[in-house]
């Protein structure tokens, strides 16, 4: 993997190539995506007989995602149309999304994956889905898997868990 498509300064280069377009409706797509890989988290831990996960949650994360990632909430598209316009909430949503990094790193960590490693994996994968260095889209202007593509194997991501009397508090 090149240098270029490690960490978040890869992922951001290929959202630059994939995504090149600043609109309501890319943010609103992604925003979708956020609450889609959230409810994807919480589906994974209720998998795994967490029982706290509110149905209700569960649901409006899904529903919410949806009409996010459809654009069917016209007022929220066209807000995100020019959210960026006014500098006050620039700096809000800068730290939203920085802590959002920070502690999904965290909580990876809880779950003993290495996210730095996970997120170079699936930059790979999603650079694979390129054809000639440039994105290939499929009818709905989604990022199509490539005749390259790989998709990403987590193993090398997933740390050792020590026995529960290594363990220690930190």
């Amino acid at each position: 993997m090149r240098k270029e498509e490690q960490g978040l300064e890869g992922t951001y280069n290929w959202l630059e190539a994939a995504l090149p377009t600043i609109s309501g409706h890319n943010a609103s797509v992604q925003l979708g995506c956020i609450l889609e890989e959230v409810h994807e988290l919480l589906e994974a831990l209720q998998n795994a007989n967490v029982p706290t996960i509110d149905p209700n949650l569960m649901s409006a994360l899904k529903t919410h995602a949806n009409i996010f990632k459809k654009g069917q909430n016209q007022r929220v598209y066209q807000a995100l149309e020019t959210a960026w316009k006014p500098p006050p909430v620039r700096p809000e949503v800068a730290d939203a999304l920085a802590d959002i990094n920070v502690t999904t790193t965290s909580f990876g960590r809880q779950m003993y994956v290495h996210t730095p490693t996970a997120l170079d994996i699936v930059n790979a994968s999603n650079y694979s889905k390129f054809e000639d260095g440039m994105p290939v889209y499929d009818a709905y202007g989604k990022v199509a898997k490539g005749r390259h593509y790989v998709a990403p194997d987590l193993t090398s991501a997933l740390l050792p868990i020590p026995n529960a009397d290594e363990k220690t508090e930190s």
